[in-house]
């Protein structure tokens, strides 16, 4: 299973308009792949969308985002309000639960991103896998992820 975290960075004052076109899109899009989470900022990069997308493997990803362009379903008319816009496709973490995505979690999520040197992710993981029973203790993570492509070592 790979997710691919799509990032949405957006002219100021814009996020209302994004949110907005999005949302009439999203019931039909969700029937082609699950949205794992949807998220706009209010601390931190401001004017920041970010949707994370589930899907198989890279093939059905190629085939689902074929399928909801051919259908007219998506990508919803946000391009003249989006400055950048970044796709990376990540690998949850071995050592979290089955992720469910119809959770009663949030409304307020902090997203960290971490930066490591090339080929010290195997690490991390060892390092995080017998601390995150206590972790999920404190508050339940929408996912933990480790790059795969896109802006690696993260």
């Amino acid at each position: 299973m790979i997710h691919e975290i799509r990032t949405y960075d957006l002219l100021p004052g814009t996020t209302p308009e994004f949110l907005q076109k999005t949302s009439e899109l999203i019931d039909k899009r969700v029937e082609y792949s699950p949205l794992v989470g949807f998220f706009y900022t209010e601390v931190g990069p401001l004017n920041r969308v970010v949707h994370i997308w589930q899907y198989e493997d890279l093939n059905e990803r190629t085939d689902m985002r074929a399928r909801v362009v051919r259908d007219g379903i998506w990508p919803p008319d946000n391009s003249a309000i989006i400055k950048r816009q970044q796709s990376d496709i990540c690998q949850l973490a071995p050592f979290l639960p089955k992720l469910e995505i119809q959770r009663n979690i949030g409304p307020l999520f902090e997203l960290r991103s971490y930066s490591y040197p090339a080929g010290s992710i195997p690490n991390v993981i060892d390092a995080w896998g017998p601390k995150i029973e206590d972790r999920m203790g404190l508050s339940q993570p929408v996912g933990i992820w480790y790059s795969e492509i896109g802006d690696l070592n993260r």
